[in-house]
């Protein structure tokens, strides 16, 4: 997606990889998130703020939607394969989902984060693998 706006100021979440972060009275949020209350109102509860474009430092708001947690997933089953960038294959996942290893172990042996391998094996990402 062309057109982001990309923040290079503020300190980056999630030991330097996640979303810019700042604090707002005492709250650290993210930059996007603060960006989209002051320019376009609260984000209701049971609604999270979806990058479209998929680069994090990204601050145009016009790459953001406001989206419920069930569409959120929906969004995200279609990722995977099917973006070129993809780490892991369908077989990757159906180890990863059958694997009695930990996070940590799987994310070093498929050389991806913990968090990837949570969200495998819970059924936030690549869902539509059994």
């Amino acid at each position: 997606m062309k057109g982001c706006i990309l923040c290079l100021d503020h300190r980056r979440g999630k030991a330097g990889l996640g979303y810019p972060e700042l604090k707002v009275a005492g709250r650290t949020m993210s930059v996007a998130r603060h960006t989209w209350e002051r320019e376009r109102g609260d984000i209701p509860v049971g609604y999270v703020l979806h990058n479209k474009c998929g680069d994090l430092r990204c601050v145009n708001m016009d790459h953001y939607e406001v989206l419920s947690n069930s569409d959120l997933v929906k969004v995200t089953c279609t990722r995977g394969e099917d973006k070129q960038n993809s780490k892991l294959t369908e077989v990757d996942v159906i180890h990863i989902k059958r694997s009695d290893q930990g996070y940590k172990s799987l994310a070093r042996d498929y050389g991806v984060s913990w968090s990837t391998i949570r969200n495998i094996k819970k059924g936030f990402r690549w869902a539509h693998v059994s």
